[in-house]
């Protein structure tokens, strides 16, 4: 069982409203750490011009973490009309997520 994890998520295609969604999901994940008792620190944020994120990186600490998280690698999709829509037109806009656990140091003698 993995207690630590790197969390990064990346905007992906819809421009301005990819990286909302990123910043969204970004919360989203905060929320499930502090309900979980994790620790979640960032390492780098990329904000966007409207404060959404190009790219997040998080380090998630706690019991179970890799366990819970991992389901969540992939890219995740959000149709929606965004606010800025004046003809009502859905929107798809994409953020891909990577957990990636860290692993002990091992010594290896050849």
């Amino acid at each position: 069982m993995n207690n630590s994890v790197i969390l990064e998520i990346r905007a992906g295609a819809g421009g301005e409203e990819s990286a909302l969604f990123a910043a969204r999901l970004a919360a989203m994940y905060r929320r499930y750490a502090a309900r979980r008792g994790w620790s979640l620190a960032a390492i780098n944020e990329s904000k966007s011009d409207l404060g959404g994120y190009k790219e997040a990186i998080f380090e998630v600490r706690g019991q179970g973490v890799y366990d819970d998280l991992r389901y969540e690698v992939g890219v995740h999709r959000i149709q929606r009309v965004p606010a800025t829509e004046k003809q009502g037109r859905i929107h798809t806009s994409t953020a891909s997520v990577a957990v990636l656990p860290f692993v002990e140091r091992t010594g290896v003698i050849i």
